[in-house]
């Protein structure tokens, strides 16, 4: 007969290991214990170190209470395992914490705030589109519009500038002949009204021709 050999280390009572997965009869029971918990699991130590990722550490700070419940209880039923805290974490963090898209106010109940989302515009991209069309609008490619109106906001007629040397040169000739046109004009209505004062003098049509013949020598000399 074989005899068993026992031994004292069996009747000691089996202590519990230090770290690893928590055991649910562990588990906090109070939701204030579980609140503690849960801080402790997603809070950064003095150290520096922290026991989620920093970006679960981020949304669990900036997180609401309705937030912060649900990790507790998903944690709860993981029985507080710290290699599950990762993925229980992250779930709970992108819980959607407002089942309405309203809430009264905390003062006057009949006033509802809505919740909204906005994207805020790229600055950097409307400052490049608008250094282009000034540009654009100083080379005379484009008309600024904005700048159209009445009274001291109306646009006066001045020239485009010019791109290049041959179109300064080609917009001086012009500008030269318009002023010659404008002077002959100038002339011309003279000799109308020199003309037409010398024909109600003269009361022989020899007179009258001389005169028209005198003004249109005066008209060449003056040239």
């Amino acid at each position: 007969m074989c005899s068993e050999e026992v031994s004292d280390e069996d009747d000691k009572p089996k202590k519990p290991k230090r770290g690893g997965a928590l055991q649910k009869s562990n588990a906090p029971k109070t939701e204030a214990a579980r609140e503690a918990r849960l801080r402790r699991v997603c809070e950064r130590k003095p150290t520096g170190r922290c026991h989620v990722p920093p970006d679960i550490h981020e949304m669990w700070a900036s997180g609401g209470s309705v937030k912060r419940k649900e990790m507790a209880r998903m944690l709860e039923e993981s029985g507080w395992d710290k290699d599950c805290n990762h993925v229980v974490c992250m779930q709970a963090c992108f819980l959607n914490e407002r089942k309405y898209m309203h809430k009264s106010d905390k003062y006057n109940k009949k006033v509802r705030k809505y919740y909204v989302e906005y994207e805020e515009d790229d600055e950097s991209g409307n400052e490049s589109i608008e250094r282009e069309k000034e540009e654009e609008v100083k080379a005379g490619k484009l008309v600024k519009f904005d700048s159209l109106g009445k009274g001291k906001n109306r646009v006066t007629s001045k020239p485009r500038p010019a791109e290049s040397e041959d179109d300064e040169a080609e917009y001086g000739a012009l500008k030269k002949f318009g002023d010659s046109l404008l002077t002959r004009a100038s002339k011309l209505s003279d000799l109308i009204g020199d003309v037409e004062e010398g024909c109600s003098k003269v009361t022989t049509a020899e007179a009258a021709a001389k005169s028209l013949v005198r003004n249109i020598l005066k008209l060449l000399n003056k040239e």
